[in-house]
């Protein structure tokens, strides 16, 4: 392993003071407010360009002395598949280090990594998760005034043989990055997790939405039916996943149906949300998981409902993995109804 690369990890040393913020503190500091929809979304402020390197504060870094003799484990494996994938080269995206930008460390409940003085161009935030449990990763850029402006999220399981996923987003005005980082019950203090963030070599926008896969997350969504109490939304494919959260304010149970247009096939999964310190965090386990067929001739609505018994001001993650058939052609709608 390249040893420019494995020095990413190694850079949490004093000359990088970590700005830690232990479970309640972080809403003394900064509160970052979720809205209903996590999803990739452009920064929509005017740019401002100003010359430096982003320097990385993240979770406190723990050495193998520190850390329980698995997590230690497990954040080595989730280094090693985050130093994987930018040796793949993100598939078509051409990324460059930029700066110490890298954390790892044992899951906790409640935490946060920070990227200052983030410049405006394209990024790539690479995470992966190993051992028990999911991970929820949410991101949102801070300004000097004003509130944070949320750019998307993922949920990650974590697993033996750990997976590196991609969130990709653009930065027009230079700020703050947070990196939320809540593990559940499981992945608490056994899990490890690993985050670098790259700079997009050609600082260029992430992939758009082409328009076959808009055409096609229409005709999804015409294949739903929405009535009294409904709430429906739609996902597009142009990126390894997407995701996206839908508040349930009152409790009972809910109803969700799904439709996918175009050619390929997704991987759906649906998780259950709770409500901490006033973010959303992924609830034990997922609810459903599978592989939805997406038509392109005569498509029909995904057969049978998906029960999901939710509590009072809770949510539902719906998270999809396009295969390659499906890469920004296809589109997904979902409708969510309390029976």
């Amino acid at each position: 392993m390249p040893d420019h690369i494995e020095n990413l990890f190694a850079g949490l040393r004093a000359d990088t003071l970590p700005q830690v913020l232990p479970p309640g503190t972080g809403a003394a500091r900064r509160t970052v407010r979720r809205r209903k929809t996590i999803r990739l979304v452009s920064v929509a402020t005017a740019a401002l360009a100003v010359a430096g390197v982003v320097t990385v504060a993240g979770l406190p870094r723990m050495s193998d002395r520190q850390q329980p003799v698995a997590a230690s484990q497990w954040v080595s494996k989730a280094r090693a598949a985050v130093l994987e994938r930018h040796g793949e080269g993100h598939g078509d995206v051409d990324v460059t280090i930029a700066g110490r930008q890298a954390s790892d460390g044992t899951v906790t409940a409640d935490g946060t990594a920070y990227f200052d003085d983030v410049n405006p161009a394209g990024y790539t935030l690479t995470v992966a998760c190993g051992g028990p449990g999911v991970l929820t990763v949410a991101t949102s850029l801070t300004h000097d005034s004003g509130d944070p402006i949320d750019l998307g999220g993922q949920v990650l399981t974590c697993g033996a043989e750990p997976e590196a996923a991609d969130l990709q987003f653009r930065v027009q005005s230079t700020g703050t990055l947070t990196v939320s980082l809540s593990g559940d019950a499981q992945a608490v203090g056994s899990a490890g997790y690993a985050l670098a963030l790259y700079l997009n070599a050609d600082s260029g926008e992430p992939a758009t939405v082409s328009p076959q896969a808009r055409y096609n997350v229409g005709r999804a969504n015409s294949l739903l039916s929405a009535g009294p109490e409904t709430q429906q939304d739609s996902l597009t494919t142009e990126a390894d996943s997407q995701s996206t959260i839908v508040e349930t304010k009152k409790a009972g149970e809910y109803q969700l149906r799904v439709a996918c247009a175009g050619g390929g096939s997704v991987q759906l999964i649906v998780g259950q949300m709770e409500l901490k310190n006033g973010t959303f965090v992924q609830h034990e386990g997922f609810v459903f998981e599978d592989t939805v067929q997406c038509v392109d001739v005569g498509p029909t609505p995904y057969p049978g409902l998906i029960d999901l018994p939710m509590p009072k001001n809770s949510a539902v993650s719906v998270t999809i993995k396009p295969d390659e058939a499906a890469r920004n052609t296809a589109g997904l709608a979902f409708t969510l109804q309390r029976s």
